[in-house]
């Protein structure tokens, strides 16, 4: 009788079946998660179970590929294990992370992709609530973001202005960082979440020839927690691309932070409103930070807030409202802002506005060095700092600080404004055109002299639009007498106006400047002066494409004496 011959335990076979095959199921299921952004608790266990699938493959080999009852006793043992692990990661989802094993080549790229990384955009936040309610949360937490990561100082990290085209956009992240120049992007989405908490998910993208997602995670904390769900996100990203962050920096990103999360609602919309600088959503923005103010009486920003609505309704001449009004109100409002928290970088901006406003150079420049010293990505700072270096016509410092507003929000229309200034007003004027996009205005004709040009841009200008019997009548007084004989009809009809209406005084003095009318051009200058009127100091610009008569008059020359910008 033949005897049956022995059974062969293929261990080695097996063993490398199961790695091939398990390295693939790997790489597949990491792609998915790359792809749909997986939460890390299901990669893991899926992980974790592979793992543990291994040992499971050895023991049924050993055993002759039969489950017997001590091959059985060893599965259950194995099986414990890995539902142990499995719970423990769930339970605990930052210790265990097995879905980092991945491929040696793939990691390696990863670091390596990640340890480069010095430059950062955080594109708009995907509201996926359900709620349009929440839209003002998901653009405020993008804005506070960009804020808290740009003060770290050790990234470039592009400004808020510049990522909002890229909102739903079919561009691919590759094409956006490419646009933008950075190294990587940050994607995040508000989730549904339980009444009273707030659930993001985020996603750091490195841009290689093709993208890598470098980190990936999601939180779920309390409103009230809002503050340090920011701190952790900027240690996590900060750990995962090996920033060196300063003992300061530490500090301040290791205390407990909370906030009244219906107070901080307000506040983000208020910014969200106050954004648009229109005289009706600057009040809506002043509503907000009114309300915000009311349920929690000491919270800094919203003072940050109205401060930064009082001097834009200063700054852009909004009909209704007195110099004295408007001084009183930013000063109040500041000053409580600093004394909550003097480590807001937006009010020490703003004070350097206000010492602006009362011709204090000095202490203009030491606001903006504080202001970028406590965020040195603030590219509207950085805009403003030139624009004060133009007026005192220090043109090296101002093109400097140009320069790295353009850098860190190439597409914002406020840095973009000054730049056309700039340029204009440093006579580099066919550049001040193409940047403009367009019509520039009439002190971009008036500085070149093109005389038709002024005369159609006025007319176009919306100082005439509301007025169409003004308009009409200056056309037909520059068909009859000529240019000079306009300009000055028209600005000697602005004056008389603005004795019954407010009407801006910078443009009636430019009017008669370009109308080589020296006389009336200082008379609106001292006027100006008298008002303390924000746009002054545009006249002491020096540069040789300016009409030297300017810098030659006496009575405009006493005028910039007053104001510390002439010796």
């Amino acid at each position: 009788m033949d005897s049956k011959p022995p059974e062969k335990r293929n261990l080695g076979k097996s063993l490398l079946v199961y790695l091939g095959t398990a390295t693939v199921f790997i790489e597949l299921f990491n792609f998915l998660v790359d792809k749909y952004n997986l939460e890390g608790s299901i990669p893991d266990a899926f992980v974790t179970l592979i793992f543990f699938g291994l040992p499971a493959a050895l023991i049924h080999e050993w055993n002759y590929r039969k489950f017997s009852r001590k091959a059985m006793w060893m599965h259950g043992v194995n099986a414990i294990l890995a539902s142990g692990m499995i719970i423990y990661g769930y339970v605990n989802p930052d210790r265990l992370r097995p879905t980092e094993l991945r491929l040696l080549q793939f990691r390696e790229n990863q670091r390596e992709l990640a340890s480069s990384v010095r430059s950062i955009a955080i594109l708009p936040f995907a509201n996926l609530t359900g709620d349009p309610d929440q839209n003002f949360m998901a653009q405020g937490m993008q804005d506070e973001l960009i804020s808290q990561m740009g003060s770290l100082g050790v990234l470039r990290v592009i400004s808020r202005q510049s990522t909002l085209a890229y909102a739903d956009t079919p561009k691919t992240l590759h094409e956006i960082a490419g646009e933008l120049n950075v190294d990587a992007v940050i994607e995040g989405s508000v989730l549904p979440a339980r009444e009273n908490d707030l659930k993001i998910q985020l996603r750091l993208i490195g841009d290689m020839p093709r993208e890598l997602q470098l980190w990936s995670k999601s939180y779920e904390v309390q409103r009230e927690e809002i503050l340090q769900l920011y701190a952790d996100i900027i240690k996590s990203v900060s750990e995962e691309i090996n920033l060196t962050l300063s003992p300061e920096k530490e500090d301040l990103l290791s205390r407990p932070k909370l906030v009244n999360p219906e107070a901080y609602e307000f506040y983000l919309k208020g910014k969200t409103n106050f954004s648009f600088l229109t005289p009706q959503t600057v009040d809506i923005a002043e509503k907000n930070f009114e309300r915000s103010l009311e349920i929690d009486p000491n919270f800094a920003p919203a003072y940050a807030g109205l401060a930064g609505v009082w001097i834009a309704r200063k700054q852009l001449n909004f009909p209704g409202y007195t110099s004295e009004e408007t001084k009183s109100n930013y000063t109040k409002y500041i000053q409580k802002s600093f004394a909550l928290d003097s480590t807001i970088a937006d009010t020490w901006q703003m004070y350097s506005a206000t010492r602006n406003y009362e011709y204090d150079w000095e202490g203009a420049r030491n606001a903006l060095d504080r202001c970028l010293e406590l965020n040195p990505n603030f590219a509207e700072a950085h805009a403003f700092y030139g624009h004060l270096a133009m007026m005192q016509s220090h043109w090296e410092k101002a093109w400097e600080e140009i320069d790295k507003a353009l850098e860190l929000d190439p597409t914002n229309p406020l840095v973009n404004f000054f730049h056309v200034v700039m340029l204009t007003h440093s006579g580099q004027f066919e550049k001040a055109r193409q940047v403009a996009k367009g019509d520039p205005g009439f002190f971009y004709y008036g500085m070149r002299n093109m005389r038709d040009s002024v005369i159609i841009s006025l007319g176009n200008a919306p100082l005439l639009k509301t007025r169409p019997e003004v308009a009409s009548n200056f056309e037909a007084t520059y068909n009859k007498y000529g240019y000079e004989r306009a300009l000055n009809w028209l600005a000697d009809t602005l004056a008389t106006l603005s004795e019954d209406e407010p009407v801006n005084a910078a443009p009636i003095a430019l009017i008669y400047q370009f109308a080589e009318n020296k006389d009336k051009t200082a008379q609106w200058i001292e006027r100006m002066y008298i008002r303390r009127d924000p746009n002054l100091p545009y006249w002491a610009i020096k540069h040789p494409s300016k009409p030297q008569w300017l810098f030659e008059e006496p009575r405009i020359q006493e005028v910039m004496r007053r104001i510390n910008l002439w010796e």
